[in-house]
């Protein structure tokens, strides 16, 4: 009875933190929330009114292309992934290194969702009630997750470099790890999810991919 009143409290106390940061850092949330609205938005209207020859080299997904042309196989997609998520987290830290440099964080999740944008867009030109499928039930789940784990992170970094800029030190720091490893371990998580749920469904989802190209 004792182990479980220590574990609901231990769990009412994490539940208490994390609600203290979001309503904290509220506003750098709607900040880069609306960032990634506005590129997926901007992307896909981009996609949907490109008036050229639709191809899958038009997709901005160089690993994805690999895929449906059957040049890399399903493990090549999931450890690009692995890679490429890692650059951004590396990216966004970076442009926190300095406090003038911060502005950038909203630009790379800009970016981030503009091409997820614009894929989903050429997915569905491409190919058509398969495409729309892949979008709706991976392709935009899994970017959606990735965007998630990209805005906490970059929040984290945001308001460090925040505090760097009243107190004088840098950002990239042991401390800064140190401090923020939960927050790590949480949007790595996420990643993973993500990109074990693409991995898992795309060969599914885009077999009909394979048949149209060929």
């Amino acid at each position: 009875m004792a182990r479980s009143a220590k574990y609901y409290r231990r769990f009412y106390d994490l539940r208490q933190i994390i609600a203290d940061h979001f309503k904290l850092h509220k506003s750098f949330y709607i900040m880069l929330t609306v960032c990634c609205v506005a590129g997926l938005a901007i992307g896909l209207v981009s996609g949907f009114r490109y008036s050229g020859e639709i191809k899958p080299d038009n997709l901005a997904d160089g690993i994805l292309v690999k895929y449906i042309k059957r040049d890399v196989s399903i493990l090549a997609l999931f450890f690009t992934r692995i890679l490429s998520a890692a650059g951004l987290f590396l990216l966004i830290w970076a442009v926190n290194y300095r406090p003038w440099l911060c502005f950038f964080t909203p630009l790379v999740l800009i970016y981030t969702a503009f091409l997820a944008g614009l894929n989903s867009a050429v997915l569905i030109l491409l190919f058509k009630l398969g495409g729309v499928i892949n979008v709706v039930f991976l392709y935009i789940p899994c970017q959606l997750l990735i965007m998630a784990a990209l805005i906490i992170w970059g929040v984290v970094c945001l308001r460090h470099s925040f505090y760097a800029r009243q107190c004088g030190v840098p950002v990239i720091s042991l401390p800064f790890l140190k401090c923020n490893l939960n927050v790590l371990i949480i949007c790595g998580a996420v990643l993973l999810i993500a990109f074990l749920f693409e991995t898992i469904l795309t060969p599914v989802l885009t077999a009909s991919f394979f048949i149209e190209i060929s």
